[in-house]
């Protein structure tokens, strides 16, 4: 049969079921026409078996979850999933015909394949060849992006509507089959999922269907709470006669366009003996949404219900009558007692825990009249702390549920701050069972309680019981914390001679009269007095009125003023202050009442206070006051001629002690001292630290209206000069001013003259706002400043990492660092360094050739050191020392030479800096050196202002640690013993070393001509053994390890030198017959990068307690010689010019790095 006949059947067949399915507005035979083959062959199967997909408004409720690969050829419910989910994402399938929106297919053909490629390239997926094909990463990609807001609880994914559209479909962890007690609560029975399209989806109402063999009236209530547990709608307590339960929302749902929400639909049953099954489906949705599409009803699965009271705890729940009720007073600050419950476990089957309780207020007080409601248990302890909102408080235990075991009664106590609402009332009660979330403590199931029938017999519980009352308002009145109590200044206005507080508690109050009096010494007030409630004016009248006597006189307000409750309302009596006041006068307010308000809830008018009136705090006046000292700033000192701009004394003005801000226009300065003040300085100038930072660089110096060049009667005792001010300084009362007195010294300065100068008189000041004369008060003395005929100079040496050595140490050739550091400072003036002598000393020789590229620096090369200076090598050297000197014209540091500039008084750090010359410039191994600077003749400078070269030099720093040059990098290190207490036998380990070479390509010998330890240990007596050497020394073959002992004498070692024994602080195994002057070449070298370990050990019996530390207690202990020829040189140097040409001397004496001290090992210890 030809292929087109074979599709020509398939398209008639499908024809055929499509219209007799019912399905002939899904496809049309355009569409059919359209389709391949296979398309063709997979639509066909799917009608075949009757499968269809329910859609309104476009939109499918099919949830997708994909578990395999899918690829063009394949077929299913998933693929059908896959395309509705493009559709609605816009990668439409096709735009009629199969795979169109609403008319999604299961077969995955070329369209689908070109679908799922556009949304993989949207996503950003690699597919390389793969394209169209929704393998594991596009699944993970689907998941990542589709369920943004939209999955389930069970990781289904609900394909997000197009459009204003919603879906509405059972959860896929929507509860499951399981049985229910009756007497429980809050049973979820079905959930449901709504999906929103591209506008938000407001669900206003929902309507349920009841089914099962439970009665009605056992369906004690149903609510609604979404995914975060928060309940939407009243709970609803009784099931229609038709089965229905409508559950509105005042409050809408609000789904998020493109997101969806689940809602859980709970039950709770009633206590009772019975039993059967029970359901709950979703029959309708009210909303906004332009489409909805589901399958109503949607149904929970039917839950098994059976006697709760056999298995689970039963509670009950009382009000206390024990509170009562009664008129409590307005007090914000401390709890009191509203009412008290009781709950009670009674079937003994299992504890439960108090999770929540929501208590309603049968009162007419509103939730801003009373806060902080707290819950007690029976012990005080506070179990939660709840504010109320409407007529609700809702306690949560949640993070710490309280226990009531078993077979117990606990009473709890319900306690509230009253904040306002005089007369009115407050009644909390436990308004519904379901409004008590107890659990039981094994089941976890949440019980409903039984009223306690004590007191009530039925919910509400403890509507007839403690009605609390508010008692009628009450106003306290308290002196204001920020009531004036300092000075005030003559002629000021507006001063606040008083400050209270009034704070009315349960009601607000009208205030209409009030009180005082104002007691006075001195001069009278005589203007206006106010009376300001929180700020405005609501009384005046003249200050006689209130000064005439000392009895309070009581005012009746020209307007009345509320007093707002729970509000602290300031009242203030304000007036002014006579210009003409003094010193002698006072103010006070005294007696202040308040006398008659209005209480505006109560409705009465009453004397707000029981007190006979708050004083005021005493007020003096205050003028202008204005305190001079001369300070110890700067301190005594030296000064040379020429300095310019020197500081000789300094001042402070303080007018904190008066009432007003002071102007100060003229300023006198007194000098004591040499009669040559004018000779020796002048130029004086007055600055004022304006900023107050402490600092008079920034300021300007204040101008005159005379010249301030000389002093008056210049004797030396008591000469004045006057600074008369172009501007007036004004000195504030809150911030006193410092001023500082300069001037230059002059190049003909007479040496070892002094000077102090002080301000002790003929200061002009008035107050700022009175104009009075203010006369300042005096102290202070001044500090004296001797002239000298130049500065001096100080050398101190830096020592440490990275200055000079503190104590000797080896280095390789070609090392660069630095080798010396010292510091250097001037006194009284800044200093030019004119030449420079560093010397080199050495204890063993020196040459030219040892170090080369000597560098000068100018602060510390490691930071931000200035290189000032190089020289090649040493400019002079015998065997004993070398020296290189560093001059300039002008200033060694000096800016032209690149330094930071001349030595300062905060003196100056100077660096040397040198290479250890390589094997091409052939140093002289075995050399070392330490630097200083040897003599104080050895630095020449001048004096900037006195231009002086007789310069007083101390100090001579010198490096106490010398440089040791080798031409390969040998060192020792500590090596733990295997044993601290070992015996006391003959052969004990007492210390152990590892020598290494750590040259890249040199072999090393270790030497024997020095080769000694120092024994820091107990054993003397028992370790002397005439003619007898005591410790022996072994070593390791190189590489070999810590107990490796075979390396010397065939793994006998050599011993100590004979009479080198414990008696002696020295072990030196350097010249017994059978000590290391007998190790062989071969036993002496360590190869480059290699090591041996060496072991010493005793050769006789130990004493018990006897001790050993033996170290290397100085460099120079441990030597080490290399052949000339292992370092590449065609002959040898030794110091001699030309050396000869030989290959097969050695280089003796090189250093071994390192001083290390062994374990401490005591003999026979335990």
């Amino acid at each position: 049969m030809s292929t087109l006949k074979k599709l020509a059947i398939v398209a008639l067949s499908v024809v055929t079921i499509v219209s007799t399915s019912g399905a002939a507005s899904a496809v049309t035979l355009s569409e059919l026409q359209g389709l391949s083959r296979d398309e063709l062959l997979s639509l066909l199967t799917q009608l075949l078996a009757g499968g269809t997909t329910t859609t309104t408004g476009g939109t499918s409720s099919v949830a997708c979850t994909f578990t395999r690969n899918m690829y063009p050829g394949v077929s299913g419910a998933d693929v059908k999933c896959l395309q509705q989910y493009l559709n609605g994402a816009g990668y439409t399938i096709s735009t009629s015909g199969a795979g169109a929106p609403g008319s999604e297919s299961e077969y995955y053909g070329t369209k689908t394949q070109a679908a799922v490629k556009k949304w993989q390239d949207a996503m950003g997926l690699s597919y390389g060849s793969w394209g169209g094909y929704f393998g594991p990463s596009s699944r993970a990609k689907f998941s990542q992006v589709a369920t943004g807001g939209t999955t389930t609880g069970g990781g289904a994914v609900i394909v997000v509507p197009s459009g204003t559209g919603l879906v509405v479909q059972t959860a896929s962890d929507s509860p499951a089959k399981r049985t229910l007690g009756t007497g429980t609560a809050f049973n979820p029975v079905l959930k449901v999922q709504f999906a929103a399209g591209s506008s938000d989806v407001s669900i206003t109402n929902v309507v349920l269907n009841k089914s099962g063999f439970v009665a009605n009236t056992n369906v004690s209530g149903i609510d609604v709470v979404d995914a975060k547990g928060v309940r939407h709608g009243n709970v609803v307590t009784a099931v229609n006669a038709d089965n229905t339960v409508n559950i509105p929302f005042s409050t809408p749902i609000v789904v998020k366009a493109g997101t969806s929400e689940t809602l859980t639909f709970r039950m709770n049953l009633a206590g009772g003996d019975y039993s059967g099954t029970i359901s709950l489906s979703l029959a309708s949705v009210t909303s906004n949404a332009s489409s909805v599409s589901a399958s109503f009803p949607i149904a929970g699965v039917a839950m098994d219900v059976v006697n709760g009271g056999n298995s689970l705890a039963s509670t009950t729940l009382d009000v206390l009558t024990s509170t009562g009720s009664s008129t409590l007073n307005i007090d914000a600050a401390s709890l009191q007692e509203i009412t008290k419950f009781r709950i009670q476990e009674t079937s003994s089957n299992e504890a439960v825990y108090l999770h929540s309780m929501t208590l309603y207020n049968y009162g007419n007080a509103d939730d801003t009249d009373y806060k902080d409601v707290t819950l007690e248990a029976q012990d005080g302890t506070v179990l939660a702390v709840a504010q109320p909102s409407g007529q609700w408080t809702v306690f949560n235990l949640s993070s710490n549920p309280y226990k009531i075991d078993k077979g117990q009664t606990k009473d709890f106590t319900v306690k509230a701050k009253l904040v306002d609402g005089a007369t009115k009332t407050l009644r909390l009660t436990v308004y519904n069972d379901y409004d008590l979330d107890l659990r039981g403590a094994t089941t976890g199931i949440s019980v409903i309680p039984a009223a306690g029938a004590s007191v009530d017999s039925s919910f509400p519980i403890g509507e007839g019981a403690n009605l609390q009352t508010f008692g009628s308002g009450s106003v306290s009145l308290s002196r204001a914390s920020d009531s004036p109590s300092s000075s005030v200044a003559p002629g000021a206005s507006g001063v606040s001679l008083a400050k209270f507080i009034a704070r009315p508690t349960g009601e607000s109050y009208e205030l209409r009269k009030v009180s005082f009096y104002i007691a006075s010494t001195g001069k009278a007030l005589t203007g206006t007095v106010y009376v300001k409630i929180n700020g405005a004016t609501v009384y005046s009248a003249a200050a006689s009125t209130f000064t005439s006597d000392s009895t309070a006189d009581t005012v009746t307000l020209s307007s009345y003023t509320t007093l707002t409750a729970a509000t602290d309302n300031t009242i203030e009596i304000v007036t002014d202050i006579q210009s003409s006041a003094t010193s002698s006068s006072s103010y006070q307010v005294k007696s202040f009442d308040l006398v008659q308000a209005k209480r505006l809830i109560t409705g009465d008018i009453v004397d707000p206070t029981s007190s006979t009136g708050i004083d005021g705090y005493s007020l003096s006046v205050s003028s202008g006051a204005l305190a001079i000292t001369t300070l110890v700033q700067p301190p005594a000192g030296s000064v040379v001629a020429g300095t310019v701009n020197y500081e000789l004394a300094r001042f402070t003005l303080n007018a904190s002690a008066g009432g007003e801000n002071v102007k100060v226009s003229k300023i006198t300065i007194t000098h004591n001292g040499s009669s040559t003040v004018d000779t020796n300085l002048g130029n004086y100038k007055l600055f004022v630290d304006v900023d107050g930072d402490g600092l008079f660089s920034d300021e300007s110096a204040q101008a005159t209206t005379a010249s301030t060049d000389s002093f008056t009667s210049e004797d030396g005792a008591d000469d004045t000069l006057a600074f008369n001010l172009q501007t007036q300084l004004e000195v504030e009362t809150s911030k006193p001013l410092t001023l500082s007195l300069r001037a230059d010294v002059k190049s003909g300065a007479v040496t070892a003259e002094t000077h102090r100068f002080n301000v002790a008189e003929s200061v002009t000041a008035i107050g700022k706002g009175t104009g009075n004369t203010v006369t300042p008060t005096y102290a202070g003395t001044g500090q004296t400043q001797t002239l000298v005929g130049a500065g001096q100079m100080t050398l101190s040496l830096l020592s440490g990492s990275g200055k000079s050595p503190s104590t000797s140490q080896v280095k390789v050739v070609g090392t660069d660092e630095v080798v010396f550091a010292f510091k250097v400072t001037s006194q009284y003036e800044s200093m030019k360094t004119r030449a420079l002598r560093i010397t080199a000393t050495s204890t063993t020789s020196l040459t030219t050739s040892t170090l080369s590229n000597i560098r000068l620096y100018d602060g510390d090369p490691a930071s931000s050191g200035k290189l000032v200076d190089t020289k090649q090598q040493f400019d002079w050297c015998n065997t004993s020392y070398c020296y290189v000197d560093f001059t300039s014209d002008v200033d060694i540091f000096g800016v032209g030479e690149g330094g930071n500039g001349p030595i300062t008084t905060t003196g100056k750090e100077v660096y040397v800096k040198a290479k250890i010359n390589d094997l091409s410039n052939l140093p002289k191994w075995g050399d070392n050196f330490g630097f200083s600077i040897a003599a104080t003749t050895h630095v020449s400078s001048t004096g900037v202002s006195s231009a002086s070269t007789t310069i007083t030099i101390t100090g001579t720093p010198t490096a106490s640690g010398y440089t040791n040059v080798a031409p390969a990098y040998v060192k020792i290190e500590k090596v733990n013993v295997p044993d601290t207490t070992p015996g006391t036998g003959a052969g004990i380990t007492v210390a152990r070393f590892k020598v290494t070479n750590m040259s890249g390509s040199i072999p090393v010998y270790l030497s024997t001509s020095t080769f000694q330890f120092t024994q820091n240990g107990s054993a003397t007596t028992t370790m002397h053994v005439t003619g007898t050497s005591t410790f022996k020394i072994l070593a390791s073959a190189q590489n070999g390890g810590e107990t490796d002992t075979s390396g010397w004498n065939s793994g006998v070692g050599y011993y100590a030198a004979r009479g080198t024994t414990g008696a002696s602080t020295t072990i030196s195994f350097t010249t017994s017959t059978n000590a290391t002057s007998g190790i062989t070449p071969t036993e002496a070298k360590v190869d480059a990068n290699s090591h041996r370990y060496l072991t010493i050990q005793t050769t006789v019996v130990s004493a018990t307690n006897d001790t050993y530390q033996l170290a290397v207690s100085a460099l120079g202990n441990i030597l080490f010689n290399v052949f000339e020829s292992d370092i590449g040189l065609s002959g040898n140097y030794n110091g001699t010019s030309g050396g000869d040409v030989d290959t097969t001397d050695l280089i003796t004496s090189l250093y071994v790095d390192g001083t290390p001290v062994s374990d401490m090992v005591t003999a026979g210890g335990s």
